[in-house]
């Protein structure tokens, strides 16, 4: 701590010993001279407890500027009542109004406004009737209190000016501590330090105003050293609740006893008031109160009414997603945190399930925002109908789903699954939607909202690295889920510079069944991450899709792979290079063109590049994916279809692609010199192929045995381990240099 900051404590300090030694001298002077009159002992205790106390606000409000107007104002108050005690006890004129009178106005003023900024503080500006709640507690009080003591204080020898101010400050006072109270019970916390140090200053200052105006109506003997008491410890109060830790925000909630309890006592208030004055004499001035009571209702009915509907509006949109009409992360989050906030300690148990669309970017992308927007409506709409689960929309593609008891979570993730299975018709297209699931169980596997999230949102990575559908968080697959999420973020980065960050494109030749020859190269694409080492083809291309990034990174193996074809051509080998297409890029329209741009960039002739595309690609969207496709071939680019035998399409589907060569899938080359079915399956597929006119390419040739089945069936091409792995484009060019010998012991 500096110096100065501890002078300044210190300072702190010793003014509020002296304030506390003020307050006992005169509970002192009570005890020994009685609480009728108070001695000149008792009034510059007073007047020094109280200057006392308005230093110390000023003092806050000096070191905290947020909120130095609130301070500052209320240390007008009090030092108005000094003054104001001090010209009263000093013999201004009590019979009629007075400076004294005026300077009591003025703290009342400006404690008003210091009481509404400390309130604005507090609710923000959610409730902009706040004054109005003070005026009407005020003038409702008020009303009550002129027909009731108003004639007796006149009688005692006041004028009817005096005795109706003098009647109005303790009725202000109420108003003051009554709405903090209110305002507090409205945002719905717990009442703090320095709401209650506030409050109570207010009250034992309403206190001491109500018991001064009974000293005037004569019913009992003075108060003045009495009432001297209750105004320093109000003093004290006061200051002290200003050197508490702030209290901290809240939010006006919506339904609730004050949206209605204040409007019907101030118009009962005025209503009994004018009915008892048709009977009973009572003063003008507490009609005009009660009539003003009741003017005062009705201005606040408007003013709240606004208010509560502006607010459920805003409440009501900050909690919904806009597009789907589903509850927000926000709200997710307001629930959480309720629900957590016993650390599970009361038995409640629930389950949070992440839920995120597989391929939308991609699809977004090639079909169009607009389209997008719809699946995500249709998926919004199918979700929030399945049974136990509270559906939301956390932002993208992501959804959540809170499970509860009875449910099961694991059965209500299946449920959301079956939802989605069915294909969505979006501008005449069938889309097929599939999503990854997470569960995170509370209190389980989490005991904090954020945690929970946390964790089922690895849940659900876990879910789409392994394609399960649905996942349960597991300890030991957290590191991977992180490892991952870095993954994602560095793989965005990467797109943009490939080379500096381990992005490669290998190739893996193809050669000629019976001279051995490389003809073609298929191009894979490779990352070695500065960090975490080589990623698998089968976690970067998933990760790729989930990032948005698949369009831009086939883009760039095209580039890579016509840029190779190019530079074997300049060394006189004629050789094709082969790219494998994704579902989601496959349907994108400007894929042709940014193709044909790259061949042209390359110099390179269209029949030299061959798009590889599997069968299950080209079934997700037949109608756009053929349209492309037809695109190419009529441009001269050549069609292949990949992994043949593994998929769903049928014979006239094959057909309607128009491709020119045919690659029978590995898992039928591998064991086709063991088994007799693998073999009559590749059989039948060449045999197919042939009559249609169709190149040959086997997949998964490990050894010579294969290599001479594969011959004798009629195969034109062959790619594999035995042959070659995959390997750089300077590595390639080497080995098509050779001679046209065995490649494998070369590989």
């Amino acid at each position: 701590m500096t110096p100065i900051a501890h002078r300044g404590r210190g300072f702190v300090a010793a003014l509020a010993v002296l304030l506390g030694a003020a307050l006992a001298t005169q509970l002192v002077m009570v005890a020994v001279d009685g609480a009728g009159s108070i001695g000149d002992v008792g009034v510059l205790a007073f007047v020094a407890a109280s200057l006392m106390g308005c230093a110390l606000l000023v003092v806050r409000a000096v070191r905290i500027p947020t909120e130095r107007a609130t301070w500052l104002c209320l240390a007008g108050m009090v030092g108005s009542h000094v003054v104001a005690a001090t010209l009263w006890s000093f013999g201004f004129s009590q019979e009629r109004l007075s400076p004294a009178d005026a300077a009591w106005g003025a703290g009342y003023v400006l404690g008003f406004v210091g009481v509404v900024l400390y309130l604005r503080h507090r609710v923000g500006d959610a409730y902009g009737a706040l004054w109005l709640e003070v005026v009407g507690i005020t003038t409702y009080l008020a009303a009550i209190a002129t027909a009731l003591l108003l004639a007796p204080i006149v009688d005692e020898g006041y004028s009817t000016a005096t005795a109706a101010l003098n009647i109005l400050f303790p009725c202000a006072s109420a108003g003051f501590w009554s709405i903090v109270l209110a305002a507090g019970s409205m945002s719905g916390r717990k009442p703090q330090r320095q709401d209650l140090l506030l409050t109570g200053g207010l009250v034992v200052l309403c206190a001491g105003d109500a018991l001064f105006v009974l000293s005037l109506t004569g019913w009992f003997g003075g108060a003045d050293a009495l009432v001297g008491v209750g105004w320093t410890l109000s003093m004290l109060l006061i200051a002290a609740s200003a050197w508490s830790p702030p209290s901290a925000a809240g939010a006006i909630r919506v339904g609730g006893w004050w949206e209605v309890a204040p409007t019907i006592t101030w118009m009962a208030t005025g209503g009994i008031v004018l009915f008892v004055g048709r009977f009973t004499p009572i003063p003008l001035i507490a009609e005009v109160l009660a009539l003003a009571a009741i003017l005062v209702a009705a201005v606040r009915t408007v003013l709240v009414t606004r208010d509560v509907r502006s607010l459920v509006v805003h409440r009501r949109q900050a909690l919904t997603d806009d597009l789907t009409g589903l509850p927000n992360r926000r709200a997710l989050a307001q629930h959480l945190e309720l629900l957590t906030r016993d650390g599970g300690a009361g038995g409640r148990t629930a389950a949070l399930l992440i839920a995120d669309l597989d391929g939308f970017k991609e699809l977004n992308d090639a079909l169009g925002h607009a389209a997008g927007d719809a699946l995500l409506v249709e998926v919004g709409r199918r979700l929030a109908q399945v049974r136990g689960a509270w559906a939301l929309r956390l932002g993208g593609d992501e959804f959540a789903a809170l499970v509860e008891a009875p449910h099961d979570p694991a059965e209500v993730a299946r449920r959301m699954l079956d939802a989605l299975s069915r294909p969505v018709t979006i501008e005449e297209v069938s889309v097929a939607v599939a999503a990854s699931i997470g569960i995170a169980r509370f209190p389980e596997d989490a005991t904090t909202s954020g945690e929970l999230l946390r964790r089922a949102d690895v849940a659900m990575y876990d879910a789409k690295r392994r394609r399960t559908g649905v996942a349960r968080y597991a300890p030991q697959r957290d590191g991977y889920t992180r490892t991952r999420l870095t993954l994602a973020a560095d793989l965005q980065r990467a797109v943009g510079d490939p080379a500096a960050a381990g992005l490669w494109v290998a190739f893996q030749p193809q050669v000629r069944m019976d001279t051995r020859e490389i003809v073609g190269a298929e191009a894979l694409v490779r990352w070695n991450h500065p960090e975490h080492g080589p990623v698998s083809p089968a976690e970067l291309l998933p990760l790729a899709e989930r990032t948005g990034t698949l369009s831009r990174l086939t883009d760039w193996v095209v580039d890579e792979a016509v840029a190779a074809a190019a530079a074997w051509h300049a060394a006189g080998h004629r050789a094709r290079v082969s790219v494998n297409v994704s579902a989601l890029t496959l349907i994108d329209a400007g894929l042709p063109e940014r193709i044909m741009a790259t061949l042209d960039r390359h110099r390179v002739a269209p029949d030299v590049l061959v798009v590889e595309v599997t069968e299950d690609a080209v079934m997700s969207d037949p109608q756009r994916c053929c349209e492309v496709l037809d695109r190419l071939a009529a441009r001269g680019v050549g069609i292949s279809v990949d992994d043949f035998g593994t998929g769903h399409s049928s014979l006239a589907q094959l057909r309607r692609i128009g491709a020119g060569e045919l690659k029978i899938d590995r898992s039928f080359v591998v064991g086709m010199t063991g088994d007799r079915f693998d073999h009559e399956v590749v059989a039948a597929v060449a045999g197919l192929g042939r009559r249609l006119g169709m190149r040959l390419v086997a997949e998964g040739v490990e050894n010579d045995e294969a290599f001479a089945a594969l011959a004798e069936i009629g195969c034109d091409l062959a790619q594999g381990y035995g042959i070659a792995r995959p390997m750089d484009r300077a590595a390639l060019s080497e080995l098509m240099a050779g001679p046209p010998t065995p490649l494998r012991a070369a590989a």
